[in-house]
């Protein structure tokens, strides 16, 4: 089976470690059209798309279509939303492979031209139920599974471990949607030590978690967004043994209701978001007899992680509905 798959988001690690993994693990031809750049991104073998930054407005250059055209994929799985304008342009292409989307939106309804591609879709893949939903309303041919999946052997507690000197870690944008002020004055008059990790490459991420206690994740909610996964940083954060703390928003709940260690609080509340860490502290730091202090990690979130959210087990979901089309 030859796959062509078209993402903005190509151009990441984490979405690079598992197309990658497909080919490598899966046994299928996978072709990968991305930008060269995009906003702090860069990654060989891009395309110059116009617009580069832009999830809206971007389109790929010609010749990103003519090799999509001449590798002759028996799919075309477009990563990016259907009001995209790199969707109705890639949709012009498909002509004997079958057409696969993958979409987040879990709020705008599909009218017009995004309405017609998902009506068009063999088949659609999204990211969280309330996105299903409005799928279904046009096309009844859907399933619900991550964009991609976490690499666990990059993302896993360090041997020998790392001092976990921070009581809390923030790596969300630094953005009022992400909750950066809730968790501000959550620990503004306290002793907790809280690291807003903003920017860190993805391979510096590993370390970042290790030393980290517990990830907070306080989205939340707008009229124009709200969470659409987890999002992957949690489940990265599991894989290392932290525990998380975040909001009731949206599809937080969805993929993190069922995970051990993790606390779900009300939206926008600074006083359960400081009550819930302090729980998580007293309950899994232990002063050995040498006043040494020990901190459990999270091991049972870290194995249900790699259970659900693996590249392995992504991509033998993925490979199994491709399959079937």
């Amino acid at each position: 089976m030859k796959v062509s798959i078209i993402s903005h988001s190509g151009v990441a690690t984490r979405q690079a470690i598992f197309y990658n993994g497909l080919s490598t693990n899966h046994g299928i031809e996978v072709q990968q059209i991305y930008p060269l750049d995009w906003n702090n991104h860069r990654r060989m073998g891009g395309y110059p798309v116009s617009n580069p930054g832009d999830m809206m407005a971007y389109q790929l250059p010609q010749v990103a279509l003519d090799d999509i055209a001449r590798f002759r994929s028996d799919i075309l799985y477009l990563q990016n939303e259907a009001y995209c304008k790199v969707a109705p342009q890639i949709v012009k292409w498909v002509e004997g492979p079958k057409f696969v989307i993958f979409v987040w939106e879990n709020i705008r309804e599909y009218e017009g031209e995004s309405k017609h591609i998902i009506e068009s879709a063999d088949y659609v893949i999204c990211g969280n139920k309330e996105a299903e939903d409005l799928v279904k309303k046009h096309n009844p041919k859907t399933t619900i599974l991550p964009q991609v999946g976490i690499d666990f052997d990059l993302f896993k507690p360090m041997n020998p471990p790392l001092d976990r000197t921070y009581d809390g870690i923030f790596v969300g944008r630094p953005t009022p949607e992400k909750g950066i002020e809730v968790s501000r004055q959550a620990f503004a008059d306290t002793e907790y030590q809280v690291w807003y990790a903003n920017g860190i490459p993805y391979h510096g991420m590993p370390k970042a978690f290790n030393r980290a206690k517990v990830n907070l994740v306080p989205s939340l909610d707008t009229p124009v967004w709200k969470e659409q996964f987890a999002p992957f940083s949690s489940i990265e954060s599991l894989g290392c043994g932290c525990y998380i703390v975040a909001s009731q928003s949206a599809a937080i709940m969805e993929w993190l209701a069922s995970a051990p260690g993790v606390a779900l609080i009300p939206q926008g509340s600074p006083g359960h978001l400081g009550f819930a860490v302090e729980r998580f502290l007293e309950e899994f730091e232990h002063v050995n007899q040498d006043g040494k202090i020990d901190w459990k990690i999270n091991a049972a979130g870290m194995n249900w992680a790699r259970e659900y959210f693996s590249c392995q087990a992504v991509g033998d979901k993925l490979i199994k509905i491709l399959g079937a089309l």
